[in-house]
């Protein structure tokens, strides 16, 4: 080892080694002297505090090294935080679908505790992962092969999708290396033998939630159309010469009977919204009076949030969710019309959301359950403003259109994979006698309160002690101009199930936050007329038997509030 350099531009190393310079970039190689031997496989130390062109070029490799760890966390935390990552947080992508991450909570096996039933077969869900896609229609999904026991699912079987769902396979299709599955619900029994179930003030974590849409999911489902909903029995528009009669009633079950009437195209029967039973317990009928184009399309909307937009049932929606870090959230539901010149929209939002129950399994039968929310509180806003492009332009929607994409969220109860499901349904009347003619306002609702489910001996009672209020919404309303225009909207924003879901099949308890707007508006004899009334109905049921009870609660309303509001102060206006 020596103390001088062997040439000019020589560096010494920590190792007491002397190495040739550095070639400028771009230049020729430079001959060098004979060069020290170098231990064998071993590369040259840098030493600290060197100068000379290697310490510029060491300050140039710090630079990019610097610069690749900086992209390398932005990518790492982008990775993290999206839809779907290692520790997904707030969805902002586009809604989920066919092909795209699915909700997944941690891939956890059932408690030891748990006897499963004999036809259930355990599928590592592996954080979505082994889910490949899902079906357009939200009745099927695409299983990676290679993954543990696909291979033994069969019709008739209970796939148990750890992390994300419990359902009943109905077919089982290859796809190359794949699975295609078809499923339908599966009850409590269906899944669990025997179990101990409990849970105390657990929080729904919207972060782990997925928007999902399913454009080929079926317009209406029986589970969704309430007995109890709010909705008008017969009109809520006033008669030819503009004398609206009845009002507001505010019943236990507030069960739609009908709709909006016009007569003879121009001139609406009388009536009023109200709250009755339907005879036959099974859902509102609303007459096929109302005819007419086809009733809104082209939606668009935008927020922050996913989004899910298409067309249901001649309805343009667009459905915007945005899930907050203190778990709360809110939704926005547009609707736009190309018949009918305008737009309806409904601003909800919803507290976050803390759940307690315990549910006994004891030889595939539910003895015991209870399930209840100490907090289901929000508010509610909706705005409509229509213009008639043509004379007589009246039409209305089927009743209880299911908005075909819902946000769900997962809620493992001791590794099994519960889920809450938040889903959308619509009905919209229109009746504008002239065109020009326009109808539109403001509600505003707010709500609170605990509520849920109890069960003992084989019956099923709803609880919860609920508060709500609808300031006055007179000031908002506006329109008419030659002939007398109504509107009726009735809402479930959001109906929240709790239970086994997965696109667009389900099985659980469900609470569902009701609303309806009825807007008329008339002028002429003997006074100009305007009236709005509003309704908050707060049910519960359970979808597809989940409970499998010999007699089950397929629909009850747990509290009714309505509101009528009219002016001028004339009995011909307010019905009395």
């Amino acid at each position: 080892m020596t103390s001088q350099p062997p040439g000019p531009g020589w560096w010494q190393a920590t190792d007491g080694q002397w190495y040739p310079p550095e070639p400028v970039p771009g230049s020729a190689p430079q001959p060098s002297g004979t060069v020290p031997p170098q231990p064998s496989g071993t590369v040259p130390p840098r030493s600290v505090g060197f100068s000379g062109p290697r310490s510029r070029r060491s300050r140039r490799l710090y630079s990019l090294a610097a610069a690749l760890v900086v992209v390398l966390v932005g990518a790492l935390i982008y990775v993290v935080t999206r839809p779907g990552g290692a520790a997904s947080g707030p969805a902002v992508g586009p809604a989920a679908g066919p092909g795209s991450q699915v909700a997944s909570g941690p891939d956890v096996l059932p408690d030891p505790s748990i006897a499963l039933a004999d036809d259930v077969v355990v599928v590592r869900g592996g954080g979505g992962k082994t889910v490949k896609a899902v079906g357009s229609d939200g009745r099927s999904m695409v299983l990676d092969g290679s993954v543990a026991g696909v291979d033994t699912l069969a019709a008739g079987k209970v796939l148990l999708l750890t992390g994300i769902t419990a359902a009943t396979v109905t077919s089982v299709t290859k796809q190359g290396s794949d699975v295609k599955v078809g499923l339908a619900p599966a009850a409590l029994p269906d899944v669990v033998k025997n179990a101990n179930l409990k849970w105390a003030d657990q929080a729904a974590d919207p972060s782990t939630g997925v928007l999902m849409s399913s454009p080929d999911a079926p317009q209406t489902t029986d589970s969704v159309a309430p007995t109890d909903s709010v909705a008008p029995t017969d009109s809520v528009v006033p008669t030819e010469t503009a004398h609206p009669t009845g009002s507001v009633a505010s019943t236990d079950t507030a069960a739609p009977t009908d709709s909006v009437a016009p007569t003879d195209g121009v001139a609406p029967a009388t009536g009023a919204l109200t709250g009755a039973d339907t005879p036959d317990g099974v859902g509102p009928s609303i007459a096929n009076i109302v005819k007419g184009p086809g009733l809104l399309a082209g939606a668009i909307h935008s927020s922050s949030g996913p989004q899910a937009q298409g067309t249901v049932a001649g309805v343009g929606y667009s459905l915007s969710w945005i899930p907050s870090l203190d778990g709360s959230q809110e939704f926005k539901l547009s609707l736009r019309s190309a018949a009918l010149s305008g737009s309806l929209d409904a601003d909800i939002h919803l507290d976050a959301l803390v759940g307690s129950g315990a549910a006994v399994v004891s030889n595939g039968r539910v003895t015991n359950f209870v399930d209840s929310f100490k907090a289901l509180s929000g508010t509610a806003d909706f705005k409509a403003q229509v213009t008639a492009p043509s004379n007589t332009a009246t039409a209305r929607t089927p009743k209880f259109v299911v908005v075909p994409a819902h946000v769900l969220i997962p809620f493992p109860i001791g590794g099994m994979p519960f889920s809450i499901n938040l889903r959308f349904t619509f009905s919209i009347v229109l009746s504008i006698a002239l065109a020009g003619d326009t109808i539109g306002g403001q509600v505003h609702i707010s709500y609170s309160g605990d509520a849920g489910f109890q069960m003992s001996n084989g019956a099923l009672t709803l609880t919860g002690s609920r508060t709500q209020n609808s300031p006055n919404p007179l000031s908002s309303a506006q329109g008419g101009r030659l002939g007398p225009v109504g509107m009726v909207v009735t809402d479930e924003i959001p109906k929240l199930g709790f239970g086994f879901y997965f696109g667009w099949i389900g099985s659980g308890v469900f609470l569902s936050n009701g609303f309806a707007a009825a807007e008329f508006i008339a002028g002429g004899s003997p006074v100009p007329c305007r009236q709005m009334q509003n309704a908050y109905v707060l049910a519960g049921g359970i979808e597809a038997n989940f409970l499998k009870l010999k007699k089950d609660l397929v629909r009850q309303a747990i509290v009714t509030k309505t509101w009528n509001n009219s002016a001028p102060d004339d009995p011909s206006c307010s019905g009395s």
